[in-house]
């Protein structure tokens, strides 16, 4: 989510839903909170329940693929909507310009006006007056008529006239900042020069323009006065830094660092989003400053801080009085009524939170006052509620990454990571779906609750990977956020609701969460958010030799895989692996290719036939084959085989029938020797054979699931014959059943294959049925005959059973308000 607009005159709040890719519009009450518990208007969809547009000519005016942030220009009802590139199909920001009278205010309209682009459907990038290099922030100076876009991958800030009566598509700005002149981009130190800008604020009582200038560690002060803005010109003003040639990372949690801002007008103070603990990455206070003319320093101390109790505490949690990854802009404050909208995206609160800033009560650590976008089911503000969407059940996910599957007790494990937490499905004997809805829950209270809250022995945050034991009935669960594995008695007679875990690999006891490049630490570095948006390679694995009694865990940010014990004498909080691979010793993480490195490893799987370990070695766009029979193994050994690269040195992506773009789930048919490999940024399923006897570097797929051919990349719809952002796979090799995770639609598919028979034991004076919808992709046509021979034998009286089978034809068809297909 990007930072508010507030039409103070009309009472109304446009949020922009990042990653739905959308704008929504609440109404607001006289105190500034929500008037009505849902939102009015959207804009970038169709509907309010629409969440992918087609990248067409025809729809570009409508469409928002990753909404970013929004001003709102009250004298002429306009709002100016930033639109980001999303999941690798495009690229280059749009600027659009929407009409938003209240009256004539619809869903999906279309903008009238596009910036920073020549029409509706580019996305080019560039060095020029009307080109970015790469969107950071924007600011609206309504008197004026000016919007000021920072252009962070060209170190400069474009000054534009935006005038409604003479504004046209795609204006050249009339000034820039930080530069010389319109085709320079060099980055620099000094009083006029920038190093990627990001944030913007504008104070309109005193025309100055703030301008987070991140690369330097600093924020500089511009009069931009109508009269004195100029090309080149140079800041009044620096914070953050004691003069304007020095980039010193700051040494106090109270001190100034650049960030998102806001900035109150009446009371000239500057809000800035901290994260002092930068290692989390989590954005979880905001701190305030007096930047009064008369009384700014460059080294301020912060007065207040939102979102924390003190200067000291850093914990990440959602609630009243806490946030994770803040975002607020030069448009999140009302000054009037002295309220901060902050913003929580994903993987935050999924909410807008009110705070009340007035000098006189602002507090540490205060309570919001209003939240948007979270209710509960009577329509009351939840400040604890964070679901994406606002759903949260026992049928529904955020971000499903991985799978896997009790054959013996028939159950079905599933990562929901956004909601931090594993749901457990129960299964029929034949491992078919017997409820939609999960029977028992891993990491929150029950199915309806999505919290984050403090790390403990109950908690997984952001799971991103499986593996099941099926001799202790233990389930590993890669804890991202945690640097941990953390391990559960799943048996079923003592499996509930919220269980303790046993055990926690990777530290030392169940509230640590450091990363550690030790024998017995982690880093998984999801901080960064790899594995967990669209585009994002899963970079978290797990595999089991269940007759060896060992576990594989992909270290990613260490570019190593570990081995653990785990007998059941020697598994315990702590412990240290036994071996590594990627790496020569324990203390090395360094990033390599070549046939005994890795950059960034992700999934693994372990073939118990030929005891052989896959390592899916993500940001090397390759599958490498390790001989992991414990008389072999050893540190750092070289791998016999690479799959999706044609030799150990090359890490080019690929789309063809041998190649991989950041490769992410990983299944074996032991049977058959067949591995099948999601590729994720091909929206693909590959299938190879990888039997020994055959086996040889950078083999030809034998098989494709998810697009048309081997080298098609379809615009992603929900189908049944589509894959977006394909994850975790699950391969059940007794019923030939594929499960696959489809991650953009936050769906689980499952793909049976042909067998040559299925066999049925039905009770006596009992009825057992087996049914499944036929392999039509086609939305016209459907297959028009079937045939099946059914074979009877007596049971014990000798009364033989009456087979009946019934074939049905059925259409597919795609709904056009939500975009997904059905039959």
């Amino acid at each position: 989510m990007g930072s508010v607009a507030l039409d103070r005159v009309n009472n109304r709040i446009f949020v922009p839903d990042q990653r739905n890719g959308r704008v929504v519009v609440f109404p607001m009450n006289e105190q500034g909170g929500p008037a009505f518990p849902y939102a009015s208007n959207v804009l970038g969809k169709n509907t309010l329940i629409s969440r992918y547009t087609p990248n067409t000519e025809a729809s570009e005016t409508q469409t928002l693929h990753t909404s970013g942030g929004t001003s709102y220009d009250a004298a002429n009802d306009r709002l100016f909507v930033f639109d980001n590139p999303s999941g690798g199909y495009l690229s280059g920001t749009r600027g659009l310009v929407f009409d938003a009278t209240p009256d004539g205010l619809t869903d999906g309209q279309a903008a009238n006006r596009i910036l920073i682009q020549p029409d509706f459907h580019s996305r080019e990038t560039g060095l020029s007056e009307n080109r970015l290099s790469r969107a950071g922030g924007h600011v609206l100076d309504e008197a004026n008529q000016r919007l000021f876009i920072s252009d962070a991958g060209n170190n400069r800030v474009l000054v534009f006239d935006v005038t409604a009566d003479g504004l046209q598509n795609d204006p050249d700005a009339y000034a820039v900042i930080g530069q010389s002149n319109f085709s320079s981009n060099e980055p620099g130190l000094g009083p006029s020069n920038l190093s990627g800008p990001a944030g913007l604020v504008y104070d309109t009582e005193n025309e100055r323009l703030f301008v987070g200038d991140d690369g330097n560690q600093r924020v500089l002060v511009f009069d931009v006065t109508p009269e004195n803005l100029e090309t080149g010109m140079t800041a009044s003003g620096v914070i953050g830094q004691r003069d304007f040639e020095s980039r010193q990372p700051r040494t106090d949690p109270t001190q100034f660092s650049p960030g998102n801002m806001s900035f109150d007008p009446r009371y000239q103070r500057l809000f800035v989003v901290d994260d002092w603990r930068a290692e989390h990455q989590s954005n979880s206070r905001i701190l305030v400053f007096d930047v009064h003319p008369d009384r700014m320093a460059r080294m301020p101390e912060a007065s207040h801080v939102i979102g924390q109790p003190d200067f000291n505490t850093f914990e990440r949690l959602v609630s009243r009085n806490r946030f994770m990854l803040a975002k607020i802009g030069p448009n999140s404050v009302d000054p009037d009524r002295q309220l901060l909208y902050v913003v929580e995206g994903y993987l935050g609160g999924n909410r807008v939170t009110t705070f009340d800033i007035h000098p006189d009560r602002l507090r540490n650590g205060a309570d919001a006052l209003h939240v948007f976008g979270q209710v509960d089911e009577a329509g009351n503000p939840d400040f604890q509620a964070r679901a994406a969407n606002a759903q949260i059940n026992g049928r529904v996910g955020a971000r499903v990454r991985a799978v896997v599957l009790d054959k013996v007790d028939h159950r079905l494990f599933v990562t929901d990571g956004y909601n931090n937490r594993v749901l457990v499905f129960q299964l029929d004997r034949w491992d078919r779906v017997l409820e939609r809805e999960a029977t028992w829950v891993i990491g929150q209270p029950s199915v309806n609750v999505s919290e984050l809250v403090a790390v403990s022995r109950r908690t997984v945050q952001i799971p991103l990977a499986l593996e099941y034991d099926e001799a202790e009935k233990h389930l590993f669960v890669a804890d991202g956020w945690g640097n941990r594995v953390m391990v559960f008695d799943v048996h079923p007679d003592r499996l509930a609701n919220h269980p303790e875990a046993l055990y926690a690999l990777g530290q030392q006891d169940f509230e640590s969460i450091t990363r550690r490049t030790t024998q017995d630490g982690f880093d998984m570095d999801i901080r960064l958010f790899r594995g967990i948006t669209p585009s994002a390679g899963r970079i978290v694995g797990l595999a089991i030799d269940q007759a060896n009694r060992r576990l594989f865990v992909s270290d990613a940010n260490n570019s190593r895989v570990m081995v653990f014990d785990i007998a059941p004498e020697r598994l315990r909080t702590g412990a240290p692996a036994i071996m590594v691979l990627g790496q020569p010793d324990f203390v090395t993480s360094e990033e390599r290719t070549g046939r005994n490195g890795m950059n960034n490893p992700g999934e693994i799987y372990y073939d118990d036939d030929y005891h052989r370990v896959f390592v899916n070695d993500v940001y090397n766009n390759r599958i490498l084959v390790f001989d992991a029979r414990p008389e072999v193994l050893t540190n750092g050994m070289a791998a016999s085989h690479v799959i999706g690269q044609p030799d150990f040195g090359s890490t080019m992506p690929r789309r063809t029938r041998r190649g991989l773009n950041q490769a992410d789930g990983l299944a074996l048919d032991l049977g058959q020797q067949k591995l099948f490999v999601t590729d994720l940024r091909n929206d693909r399923l590959l299938v190879f054979d990888v039997h020994p006897d055959r086996l040889e570097n950078y083999p030809e797929a034998i098989g494709l699931l998810g697009q048309e051919n081997y080298e098609s990349r379809g615009a992603p719809f929900s189908r049944a014959n589509q894959l977006y952002s394909a994850r975790g796979i699950e391969f059940d090799e007794e019923y030939q059943r594929l499960w696959v995770t489809d991650s953009f639609w936050e769906r689980l598919l499952v793909f049976d294959f042909p067998l040559a028979e299925k066999a049925f034991d039905v009770a006596p004076t009992s009825m057992q049925t087996f049914g499944t919808i036929d392999e039509g992709e086609s939305e016209t046509d459907a297959r028009l005959a079937g045939y099946a021979v059914v074979e009877v034998e007596g049971g014990p009286s000798g009364a033989a059973p009456q087979p009946v089978m019934i074939y049905s034809r059925t259409r597919l068809f795609l709904d056009k308000a939500s975009e997904r297909e059905s039959r």
